[in-house]
């Protein structure tokens, strides 16, 4: 019997390559393990191959392949860029998402990505007020001095670092100093820097993701797999679907969505919103399964009209709780829920 490929698409929490395929295979070896089916490695135990067979009760089988498209390696982190980089990749980031009137109108539409999206703002505000003070006293020192044309150092140069100081000294940032300790600033800046950058293809970053993805999704037809099953996960959705709007395919293809951002993203991409409509109309897409949860606070429902042929969305309560919620627990909490693995079987 052919194999069934299943192809997964981590988003920005798997930052190793691999990380979120192992998740996924683990996540099935436990749901065959609680429902009295196995799954075993082929070829003798070599986990490496990534193919397994689902054996159940009595006598039914699938083949499985599995394949990560990762991506990873393109994210940079502006965390780790110089001060200068800092500053004015901050205030992009801040104008592209806070001042984004469609992207205020979907975040008003649920009150859990509202948290959310205020609480994200906050926090880059924050982040990027400590930018501004520490960009300004940076001028201050010898490299920061050669930004400037020498003509205007005397003028601007003290006055600018007098202002910085003033504003790293003030106690309302000090307070706010101590909050961002313990809030996941760096990981929010990030990833509001680089799906900047996805969305508006700085260094063919978009490009070069949708690539790899259908790459691997074409292996269907050198690996003679009978279909395909695509798993993307958070902002991997995104990708997944631009990747898959226009694929064609002899084989069948199925999407399934875990904890996607596409509203917030749509309303930010008039592109994205087209691949979302071109994605609904391809008939080699032969299925899209969205999974969502509002104890997600990073994701909702996809923007997609109810009666839509061949897709269906699916709310989860996710068992997380507040603290699980607010640590982002509960974004990840999708591969230990058995719909995604009686997808992944059925489709």
């Amino acid at each position: 019997m052919p194999d069934k490929l299943v192809v997964v698409v981590p988003g920005f929490g798997s930052r190793t390559k691999g990380s979120c395929l192992d998740t996924v295979i683990k996540g099935l070896e436990r749901f065959a393990v609680l429902h009295g089916a196995n799954l075993q490695p082929d070829d003798g135990g070599d986990t490496a191959s990534h193919k397994y067979t689902y054996y159940e009760f009595p006598n039914e089988t699938t083949s499985l392949r599995f394949k990560e498209a990762y991506w990873g390696d393109l994210v940079i982190p502006l965390t780790d860029k110089s001060p200068l980089s800092k500053m004015i990749n901050g205030f992009l980031i801040v104008s592209f998402w806070i001042f984004s009137l469609r992207v205020v109108k979907v975040a008003l539409s649920n009150r859990f990505l509202l948290f959310w999206s205020v609480f994200s703002a906050i926090t880059m505000l924050m982040w990027y007020y400590g930018v501004t003070a520490s960009f300004l006293t940076f001028l201050g020192t010898d490299e920061g001095k050669s930004l400037l044309p020498a003509a205007i150092h005397s003028d601007m140069v003290e006055p600018l670092v007098a202002i910085g100081k003033w504003m790293g000294g003030l106690k309302a940032w000090a307070i706010a100093s101590a909050l961002l300790i313990v809030l996941p600033i760096n990981a929010i800046v990030d990833v509001a820097y680089s799906t900047r950058r996805y969305f508006q293809n700085d260094d063919d970053m978009a490009a070069v993701i949708q690539t790899r993805i259908a790459s691997v999704v074409n292996d269907a037809r050198k690996d003679d797999v009978s279909s395909v099953v695509v798993v993307a996960h958070s902002f991997g959705a995104v990708a997944a679907l631009q990747a898959l709007s226009e694929f064609t395919s002899d084989r069948p293809v199925h999407l399934i969505t875990v904890g996607s951002p596409l509203a917030i993203a749509c309303a930010r991409s008039s592109a994205l919103e087209k691949s979302t409509q071109d994605l609904l109309g391809n008939e080699s897409i032969k299925s899209w399964n969205d999974i969502y949860s509002n104890d997600d606070w990073m994701c909702s429902a996809p923007p997609v009209k109810d009666g839509q042929p061949r897709f269906a969305a699916h709310s989860l309560k996710l068992p997380s709780g507040f603290s699980g919620q607010t640590a982002t627990k509960a974004h990840f909490a999708y591969f230990n829920e058995d719909l995604l693995y009686e997808l992944i079987l059925s489709r």
